[in-house]
């Protein structure tokens, strides 16, 4: 009798809606460990993308570099001094370090000022920077164009502007670009409107040449952070390249490149791959508690198959009565839990999946904000591997009961 026996399956259905109540509750614990499996997969999947969303909103190869105050002294020099960067050590980096693709500058203008158009006031966050930083950050134009390196080096009076300032000033389909907002009665001609999907508050900002800003409200070459792309792959090699670049800029203004306080340079690629590794162990405990639990199903079904051998002593005595070999009875007990098995579990991946795409629609057809929880997927090769799992626990499953069934003695079986 082979596997797709017509009769060998009639049987084994019979038998299993006999004993439906005890078929269902063994079934139970292989379908919830391949629900809790998927449903946990999927969870770990939406969180996962989350971060990975939110790591694409910027290029993953950055160092962002932001000087403070020392905190030690340095050959005679005292603690406390302020550090303060400058274009040229933009310049200097990038002439340095050919490994450093991308630079860019950022200063901030205090928080006081207030832009306006007509009657209309608002404060907004306001940067002078490099054109660079559309690449580093990724940002999308919406209408007009990014800053230039023209407009960097005519000083320009022009300014690109987030969808939120957009939508502050400008109602009705009305388009910025070729018009003015005004900054301290100086007049900025808008070029361009961005929108950034993953920052709201890149949306609020207002952007302008890098020397526009220092020389109007600086008054001097001064940057508050620098943001530094590079093209190391590799943990080791951002962080050597990190190490280099602090040892350049310590020496250039004489602090000890130990000193964290006076120098911060947070690298992007490291929390990346920490991150990544976070996931891996995450995914591992997730199987591990999935295998586990299909383990303990496995057992269960084990038992209930046992104690079914032993309810039909008697029917397999008259089977090997009447000439059965030991592998057609063996083969069928181990049917008998693949099928049961593998109901169970793909009862459990249909329902798992069932939820996790619930949710995921809930979320999306009401326009939920979950940033914690983006787009809960299941992947097809996660759920064939469950596939054969189940197969595996089926046939493990069986053995026991089989080999039971097998060791019957006849003779005993027929006096019964």
């Amino acid at each position: 009798m082979s596997f797709f026996d017509l009769n060998r399956w009639q049987e084994i259905l019979s038998v299993m809606w006999a004993n439906r109540l005890r078929t269902i509750l063994t079934a139970f614990s292989v379908w919830w460990g391949i629900f809790m499996l998927v449903l946990l997969l999927g969870s770990s999947n939406g969180l996962k993308n989350s971060f990975e969303q939110d790591f694409a909103d910027n290029l993953v190869n950055l160092f962002w570099v932001r000087a403070y105050t020392t905190s030690m002294p340095f050959q005679g020099l005292p603690e406390n001094r302020r550090i303060t960067l400058h274009n040229s050590d933009l310049d200097m980096l990038r002439e340095e370090f050919d490994a450093i693709d991308l630079t860019v500058g950022r200063y901030y203008l205090s928080n006081d000022y207030f832009v306006s158009r007509g009657d209309q006031s608002f404060q907004f966050e306001l940067v002078g920077t490099h054109p660079d930083r559309q690449k580093v950050e990724n940002s999308v134009v919406l209408e007009g164009r990014f800053l230039n390196d023209n407009d960097l080096r005519k000083e320009a009076k022009i300014c690109v502007i987030g969808e939120e300032v957009a939508h502050s000033f400008f109602q009705n389909g009305a388009s910025p670009i070729g018009e003015y907002l005004t900054i301290q009665e100086i007049p900025f001609r808008i070029a361009g409107v961005f929108m950034d999907e993953e920052d709201d508050d890149e949306n609020r900002t207002i952007y302008f040449p890098l020397t526009t800003t220092q020389t109007l409200f600086a008054q001097e070459d001064r940057l508050n952070n620098m943001i530094l792309a590079h093209n190391q792959n590799t943990v080791e090699s951002s962080l050597e390249l990190e190490n280099q670049i602090r040892a350049q800029l310590a020496a250039r203004y004489e602090f000890n490149r130990a000193d964290k306080q006076a120098l911060s340079i947070y690298n992007n690629l490291e929390d990346y791959e920490k991150f990544q590794t976070v996931f891996r162990f995450i995914n591992g405990f997730i199987w591990f508690v999935g295998i586990g639990s299909l383990i303990a199903g496995m057992i269960g079904v084990s038992n209930i198959m046992l104690i079914t051998v032993n309810e039909r002593q008697q029917e397999f005595g008259i089977r090997k009565a009447i000439g059965a070999k030991n592998s057609s009875i063996i083969g069928m007990v181990i049917q008998e839990s693949i099928v049961l098995t593998s109901m169970a579990g793909l009862i459990g991946l249909l329902t798992g999946y069932a939820l996790i795409t619930g949710i995921d629609q809930i979320m999306r057809s009401n326009e939920i904000e979950a940033n914690f929880f983006y787009n809960p997927e299941v992947d097809f090769r996660i759920a064939l591997s469950a596939i054969v799992v189940l197969v595996v626990v089926g046939v493990l499953a069986g053995i026991a009961p089989a080999r039971k069934a097998t060791s019957i003695n006849t003779a005993e079986a027929l006096k019964k």
